[in-house]
């Protein structure tokens, strides 16, 4: 059993946010072969990871059958093949060209004056390691699977690179020998989204056999990259009693967003637990300048409804919001596999919400938590509502604030052994000692709006106490809304992740 449900009753607001029934479900859900009594519940736990139960999971039973099937032509040097039409098949496709094509090759789609190719005969299949697809843009074209199952297969070991492409509407159903994984996009390897687009996928498993849906969007055995790109309107759901998991994306390896969207998707079952309403990561995740919003897990037993990360987890100038889930509404960053603190930075937590604890952000090692704001966060049960903590912890400068638990507010939990260092921090109601210089008052905090920069903020109001009363104990330069807003201006750094500049002209402050 993992620390985190292992250490269930022993923090403060009365428990630990994990009800013992709820871990105890978890440990039940999934009689998986090869997992050792006592493991993480997790339903891809890191003892799988390279193993060959894993690798069922991940999709492919038959996978191996399927390359036979798809050879390769003799080896060239790599070159570019331009798609010449939007055809599902044929010379001068899609199809055609990925079927020519060697390792390294790029797939040119820039020069079609067409904007959609239908996948009419099904998904495309790929056993090359490294191949990339460039387009004219996510907005100019469209791949199109028209829920005849997925749009691409990547079979091989290396990385798919997607740039430039809209790709939706892909479904997978899981049987005997094919697993509920990728609804658009599968890959053996890694996948690295640049300028795209997935949308409206989905995966579906109604077999009990301890391998549930996973990753609606996008399912990668290794890592997922996103670089400005949008995951949404995806689900994994199950109607057996295996666990659903990634509703947008399921990355066996590493999760990366940099100025990337995961909004509107969902894991869900009826009758077994769900993770990761907009992406689990098995590993690291890291999010730059990034917004996960409005993703669900649920509804029985859902847990991290924006992501569930098992690795080191890194937050810088991002926004979370708007998530659900039984408990963790917005992140459940549990640290199987963590190796340093988690990082929260510049970044805000807000609006999320959940059934049993933790609307915002449940943290199962050590946080580190710097010019922040956790605030708004619900919690339909007497329970934390804004951010729990299992560990010993440092926070700098950072606002949680008007978290509310059924009719009152409960900001701050965790472990009650965990100690928390740091300065300059407003926390209005915590069951834990805080530092000394804490204020506990009203932040006055603005609404979550467009205040400028790439994600919402709330903005301090005229006359908040945390108004120059933060610190800059890293050195930031930019507060979170990045290039052209100061962390610094005034006598000292405003608390939170918005710096006030009561010089400025103007600022977008409409809701968003």
């Amino acid at each position: 059993m993992t620390k985190f449900i292992a250490s269930a009753g022993r923090g403060r607001l009365g428990r630990h946010p994990l009800p013992l029934a709820l871990a105890a479900a978890l440990m039940l859900a999934e009689p998986c072969a090869g997992r050792a009594e006592g493991e993480s519940p997790l339903l891809l736990a890191r003892a799988d990871h390279a193993g060959a139960h894993f690798s069922a999971l991940l999709g492919l039973r038959g996978s191996g059958a399927l390359k036979e099937r798809h050879q390769r032509i003799p080896d060239r040097p790599a070159s570019t093949i331009v798609v010449a039409n939007c055809n599902d098949n044929g010379s001068g496709s899609l199809r055609d060209a990925l079927a020519t094509a060697v390792n390294g090759d790029i797939i040119d789609l820039t020069q079609l004056v067409c904007s959609t190719i239908t996948l009419a005969s099904g998904g495309i299949i790929t056993s090359l390691d490294e191949i990339e697809l460039v387009g004219p843009g996510a907005d100019a074209l469209t791949i199109d699977a028209a829920y005849h199952g997925r749009a691409i297969y990547h079979l091989g070991d290396g990385t798919l690179e997607i740039s430039g492409l809209t790709i939706t509407r892909g479904t997978y159903s899981g049987g005997t020998y094919y697993r509920s994984v990728g609804g658009c996009v599968f890959s053996r390897g890694n996948v690295d989204l640049t300028d795209a687009v997935v949308s409206h996928c989905n995966v579906t498993d109604a077999f009990t056999d301890a391998y549930g849906p996973a990753g609606g969007c996008v399912m990668a055995r290794g890592n997922v990259v996103l670089t400005d790109t949008s995951i949404s309107a995806c689900t994994a759901t199950s109607t057996s009693e295996d666990v659903a998991a990634g509703g947008g994306v399921f990355a066996e390896g590493s999760l990366t967003l940099l100025r990337s969207t995961l909004s509107g998707n969902s894991a869900s079952s009826e009758v077994a637990p769900a993770h990761g309403g907009g992406a689990i990561a098995v590993e690291d995740l890291v999010m730059k300048y990034s917004t996960v919003r409005d993703n669900t897990a649920g509804p029985l037993a859902g847990l991290g409804g924006g992501i569930h990360a098992q690795g080191d987890a890194y937050l810088i100038a991002s926004t979370v919001a708007g998530n659900h889930a039984s408990a963790a509404g917005g992140l459940w960053l549990t640290g199987d596999t963590a190796q340093s603190p988690a990082i929260i930075r510049n970044s805000t937590i807000s609006g999320n919400s959940a059934e049993t604890s933790t609307g915002g952000v449940i943290v199962g090692f050590a946080l580190k938590l710097a010019n922040s704001t956790i605030a708004f966060n619900t919690c339909a049960a007497l329970n934390v509502s804004g951010l729990y903590i299992a560990e010993d912890s440092e926070f700098q400068s950072s606002i949680i604030a008007n978290n509310s638990a059924g009719s009152v507010q409960r900001d701050l939990g965790g472990d009650e052994f965990a100690v928390i260092t740091g300065a300059n921090n407003l926390i209005e109601v915590t069951f834990l000692s805080p530092p000394g210089d804490t204020l506990t008052i009203d932040p006055m905090l603005g609404p979550l709006a467009n205040n400028g920069g790439r994600t919402r903020t709330h903005a301090l109001l005229p006359g908040s106490p945390a108004l120059d009363a933060g610190n800059n104990a890293y050195d930031l330069t930019r507060d979170q809304r990045g290039s052209g807003f100061e962390r610094e201006i005034g006598a000292s750094a405003d608390i939170g992740a918005f710096e006030s500049d009561p010089g400025r002209i103007f600022t977008n402050g409409f809701e968003g």
